[in-house]
């Protein structure tokens, strides 16, 4: 995950390269011994894609990434630079992933090294942080769950009540594909983030996907479009 700098975003020639921010941090050493079809036992702890940023109500700083990996992390940084608060070290150890690249607040399962979530955004609102995730493969099933803590780095708890730090499914599902009567319908609908019009009415924006298949349209189900909700 990189960082550019701008102080008119209407110039587009003015983003000035201020290097990376973090990169994918791993537990298993220098073994890259691990066989291509070894999911379960991947190299990387924490995979570096899919930043959300949130500054707390104290002020803090925080990056929130991942994941398809072991889970999202939450990584708190120095808010005049944007870069880690702490000193990155080599970005592999083994037995545990180095502290200062981040810390788990969300898994699918725990010690599963290939899940299918990814795509965090993180917002702030009544004493709660929401973290909206992206879930399953991207080209049908793809959906929205969210969660919530009072703490930027948890637990975070589903709509059940279930511990999602701790690996529990995510709920509730506030996207899912589907169809109307006249109309092809919409699929793969994720990868969200959140914002409000500054008079807290808010929206979702997302990719969507049209079905596979949809006659005329050559890989219509491999087009990203964005919807807004």
């Amino acid at each position: 995950i990189g960082l550019m700098e701008n102080n008119d975003p209407a110039n587009n020639n003015g983003w000035v390269d201020k290097g990376y921010v973090i990169t994918n941090a791993s537990d298993k050493g220098l073994n890259f011994n691990i066989k291509p079809n070894d999911w379960a036992n991947c190299y990387y702890k924490w995979n570096a894609i899919d930043p959300s940023y949130i500054i707390t109500p104290e002020g803090e700083h925080w990056l929130v990434y991942g994941s398809w990996h072991s889970g999202i992390a939450a990584l708190k940084l120095n808010g005049e630079t944007g870069k880690p608060a702490e000193t990155l070290g080599q970005p592999w150890a083994t037995g545990q992933a180095p502290a200062e690249y981040g810390q788990l607040i969300a898994t699918r399962q725990t010690g599963n090294r290939w899940q299918a979530s990814e795509g965090p955004e993180i917002i702030y609102r009544n004493g709660y942080y929401y973290l909206f995730l992206a879930y399953d493969a991207l080209d049908v099933p793809y959906n929205t769950r969210v969660v919530r803590s009072k703490s930027i780095t948890g637990p975070y708890v589903g709509i059940d009540g279930k511990d999602v730090t701790a690996g529990a499914d995510a709920l509730p599902i506030v996207t899912h594909p589907y169809k109307f009567s006249k109309g092809y319908g919409w699929v793969g609908i994720a990868h969200c983030a959140i914002f409000d019009n500054g008079k807290d009415n808010w929206f979702y924006v997302s990719q969507g996907r049209m079905p596979k298949d949809v006659p005329g349209i050559n890989a219509s189900n491999a087009i990203m479009m964005g919807h807004l909700r």
